[in-house]
């Protein structure tokens, strides 16, 4: 699971792949899409748009076309309890996530 934490909101991403050998769902892969863990970020709307763009091949994604096997779950959570255990950051202001998002991801998602 991935967290990400702005002003108003805190989510916790989680980004799975309907595997048909095995009959399961895999491993959650959300921080290699992210390259991250937890993130203060300035929108994060932004961040569950990027997911959501990548398994509907929209967007950024919109080359890679759909990827129906792939589940994006986002959990809101209390966003106070995580305000008062975090220091929001400003990241740079080119960029509303402050994570990058371009290249190719270690999972070989093209961000």
């Amino acid at each position: 699971m991935t967290i990400f934490n702005d002003e108003n909101r805190t989510v916790e991403i989680v980004i799975t792949t309907w595997d048909e050998t095995i009959g399961q769902w895999s491993a959650d892969w959300s921080e290699y899409f992210y390259d991250a863990v937890a993130k203060d970020v300035k929108d994060v709307q932004y961040c569950i748009d990027q997911a959501t763009d990548m398994r509907d091949g929209k967007g950024d994604y919109l080359q890679d076309g759909p990827r129906p096997g792939v589940d994006v779950t986002v959990t809101e959570l209390d966003h106070g309890d995580y305000m008062r255990g975090h220091m929001v950051r400003a990241s740079d202001p080119a960029d509303p996530t402050g994570i990058a998002m371009s290249g190719t991801s270690s999972m070989g998602v093209a961000l």
